[in-house]
């Protein structure tokens, strides 16, 4: 291992209190602490350069400049924990805490008039609300569905394709 040069030195004779417990402290755990979302070791060096103690086991958790990043995210990020103007994204924050599935209440069962030669505005559009057990909504586009905070926006005609019927045969 090849000595540190003079900076890095004179951060871990302060960060460690000697000389002869900075060489302990840089050789002997090149990584004490592991990041907590991924896993990958945090050089010694990262925290020393930035003036951290290492001998502090909550060190990657600590915030020294309240930007609310931890000194792990400042250096998964390659950001400066001391200054609070250098952060990470905003955005790296954001987790997905969960998924959940929410059937949709509305079924569109037919329209009155042609697309073709009707305006949308002019027609009529047959909806009915699945989960309140209601009689269906005859509504016009910019009405509220009663009842729900929806609102009829727009209409767009779209075409699937038909399923094909199967023909079964049977042997005589």
């Amino acid at each position: 291992m090849r000595p540190p040069d003079s900076s890095i030195r004179a951060m871990i004779v302060a960060a460690c209190g000697s000389l002869f417990l900075a060489a302990t402290c840089l050789s002997a755990e090149p990584a004490r602490y592991k990041d907590s979302l991924t896993g990958r070791e945090i050089p010694d060096a990262w925290f020393l350069q930035n003036g951290l103690p290492l001998d502090d086991p909550k060190v990657p958790l600590q915030d020294p400049d309240q930007d609310g990043f931890t000194n792990e995210d400042e250096w998964r990020e390659h950001t400066d924990p001391k200054n609070k103007e250098s952060h990470p994204a905003y955005h790296t924050k954001l987790f997905l805490e969960r998924v959940e599935e929410v059937a949709f209440r509305f079924v569109f069962m037919a329209y009155g008039g042609d697309p073709a030669k009707d305006r949308p505005e002019r027609m009529r559009f047959q909806i009915d609300k699945l989960d309140l057990r209601q009689p269906s909504d005859f509504l016009a586009l910019g009405d509220m569905i009663p009842n729900t905070k929806y609102k009829l926006d727009k209409f767009v005609q779209k075409f699937a394709p038909q399923p094909r019927l199967a023909k079964t045969t049977f042997p005589n």
